[in-house]
């Protein structure tokens, strides 16, 4: 991936496919134990993204949070690679366009990620919000509801500067720039270029 990026073209695909098949051994799932599981699902999971089966990525996202959420404990012992099978679990749902599944997945995350029990430090706050938060702005682009978008901005907003949540500057790009497409998408052609002028 690092090297190619996704694939472009037939002769890729298959180029990757085969580099993938002759490395990857049919498993007994049921022998496995919880990290060889999930490295077997992270495993398939980005080559169904490198080969944009989008239909394969979900299945395998969805068996990564399910793991975790199979115990309790997983969750609490490595809560960082919850977060990340389910920004990758909505990723591939927003890829297949399905609003429906996306916002039950994404209300089951956010209830579990605000439970008593979830483990909060400054790291985990700051993978949830980015998470939590481009997922909400994204639902509102799968539904067309921008005008409902614009709490969920204001809410992004508040958070950064009173938090002082530390982002990766790309992920605050992103932000900015779904920001400026929500204000654009209700005409407010100002604040559009206000974020814009941002990144």
């Amino acid at each position: 991936f690092l090297k190619v990026g996704y694939v472009k073209s037939n002769d890729e695909h298959n180029e990757v496919a085969s580099f993938f098949n002759s490395r990857m051994k049919d498993y007994d799932l049921n022998i496995l134990g919880f990290t060889e599981k999930l490295w077997y699902f992270k495993s398939y999971l980005w080559y169904s993204f490198l080969t944009h089966d989008f239909l394969s990525s979900y299945k395998y996202a969805l068996k990564w949070v399910e793991l975790f959420e199979g115990d309790r404990s997983n969750i609490q012992f490595n809560p960082v690679y919850y977060l990340r099978g389910n920004q990758y679990l909505l990723e591939s749902l927003f890829l297949l366009q399905n609003p429906i599944k996306f916002k039950q997945v994404l209300k089951n995350f956010e209830e579990i990620y605000n439970s008593n029990w979830f483990p909060k430090d400054d790291n985990i706050k700051t993978v949830a919000f980015i998470n939590l938060f481009t997922n909400k702005l994204n639902l509102h682009f799968m539904e067309g509801t921008f005008n409902d978008a614009l709490p969920v901005v204001n809410d992004i907003l508040k958070t950064l500067n009173e938090n002082n949540i530390v982002i990766d500057q790309h992920y605050v790009l992103v932000i900015y720039y779904k920001m400026s497409s929500i204000y654009f998408c209700v005409d407010d052609d100002e604040q559009c270029l206000f974020y814009l002028y941002k990144i």
